[in-house]
């Protein structure tokens, strides 16, 4: 791993630390970057999926 400085939204890490049932800064954000990966590949598999059926999930949940 490499070492960042950043600005975080400590507001946002502490409900993401909630949601995420996470301790510690850097735990929380690695957690969360794998949780929005993991889900947007969920959701682009979901995508693929709608339309090979016919129809848009895109569509659908907007």
């Amino acid at each position: 791993m490499i070492k960042r400085a950043i600005e975080v939204d400590q507001a946002a890490l502490a409900v993401a630390a909630g949601l995420l049932g996470t301790a510690g800064e850097e735990e929380t954000v690695n957690a969360a970057l794998r949780e929005i990966a993991a889900l947007r590949r969920r959701l682009l598999s979901f995508d693929e999926k709608a339309a090979e059926a016919g129809g848009s999930a895109a569509a659908q949940r907007t």
